[in-house]
């Protein structure tokens, strides 16, 4: 009985050892710019900045992820990206490092094709203030449950009430941007876990917000310059909302030089000729048309304004709707380049 006690101790040892993952070109795929495996305080670490390392034969949907990061508390952004579906679709948390005890000090949000959210999903949810130490060791630890999760860094429990894709069984990758990071000590476990954190009351979806929009498909912004009868060989493809209102134009595609802008439509029924208000936010540029008519063109994108404008997305834009009797049509033809392609529209009495 001892005896076989000692076999499972043993078994069990080996198993949590072999859950650790050495930073070596054996375990890790690294593309980017700059990537460096050396001596760090006292560890042997991976450097990167503008690189990703992405890990090799191992996958994971539920389980923990932990690590050692050290950076410096310069403008940067170093995280985990998991659940990986490709290079161009995860979910996605990171530092930033140059926020150190600011309400945005970290972000989680989902990527499709390339697209990160960082500017629809925004606010106590998806960011947590967290002091961080200037290029010294911090502990980090990702619990991923289903649609669930949560971050620990350096000690600080940092919930993650809601994962926006599906769940599937993806790789894991490390990355660093402009500043660069270090990071040692990786160790993964797959399987069920049990968060820390309760779960909290779901997002509540603004009132009368627009739940779903017929959205096109992709064209070049430049075409909106010229005459717009190519909008009528367009596909259409309905796309529901998030919880906060905003619809993720991303879910369904991504941009090129040549196809960065899509339409998002709505059409409706009108008793009568009257006038009614529409509150909206877009990202990052757009330009509305009502039955054929341009009403307005905007700017949001990321510093589009001042050098601390973000370009967050909010019912922050208000127009007044001339409507005819009978059908109507109401266009948003949003463009993206940076940061979270997104429109949310609310209509409210005049």
């Amino acid at each position: 009985m001892i005896r076989l006690i000692a076999v499972l101790w043993l078994f069990c040892a080996a198993l949590a050892h072999a859950e650790s993952v050495p930073f070596d070109a054996d375990h890790w795929t690294i593309d980017g710019k700059e990537s460096r495996f050396e001596d760090y305080r006292g560890r042997r670490a991976l450097f990167l900045k503008d690189a990703r390392a992405t890990l090799k034969d191992m996958t994971m949907r539920d389980g923990v992820i932990e690590f050692d990061m050290a950076f410096p508390l310069e403008r940067g952004f170093s995280g985990v990206q998991f659940r990986m579906a490709d290079g161009q679709n995860y979910e996605e948390f990171y530092l930033r490092q140059h926020l150190s005890g600011m309400p945005d000090a970290n972000q989680y949000s989902p990527v499709f094709y390339e697209i990160s959210g960082w500017q629809i999903y925004t606010g106590a949810r998806y960011c947590t203030p967290v002091t961080y130490t200037d290029n010294d060791w911090m502990h980090v630890r990702l619990a991923i449950a289903g649609s669930r999760g949560e971050a620990e860094i350096a000690g600080n429990v940092v919930p993650i009430a809601e994962l926006k894709r599906d769940p599937i069984d993806g790789t894991v990758a490390l990355y660093a941007r402009i500043a660069g990071a270090r990071f040692a000590n990786f160790e993964m476990r797959p399987g069920p876990v049990a968060l820390r954190t309760a779960e909290g009351k779901p997002e509540e979806r603004p009132r009368d917000v627009v739940e779903a929009w017929d959205v096109s498909d992709p064209f070049d912004e430049k075409l909106l310059d010229g005459n717009l009868e190519f909008m009528r060989a367009l596909h259409w493809t309905r796309l529901q909302t998030e919880r906060n209102g905003i619809a993720n134009l991303a879910r369904l595609t991504g941009t090129s030089p040549a196809a960065n802008t899509v339409i998002a439509r709505l059409q409706f029924q009108s008793d009568k000729a009257t006038t009614r208000k529409v509150r909206f936010g877009f990202s990052d540029r757009v330009r509305v048309y009502l039955n054929g008519k341009l009403l307005y063109a905007g700017d949001d994108g990321y510093l589009s304004r001042d050098y601390r404008f973000l370009g967050s997305v909010g019912l922050f834009d208000t127009l007044p709707l001339l409507l005819r009797k009978g059908h109507n049509e109401l266009l948003f033809a949003v463009s993206e380049s940076f940061g979270g392609w997104a429109v949310i529209a609310q209509f409210v009495d005049p």
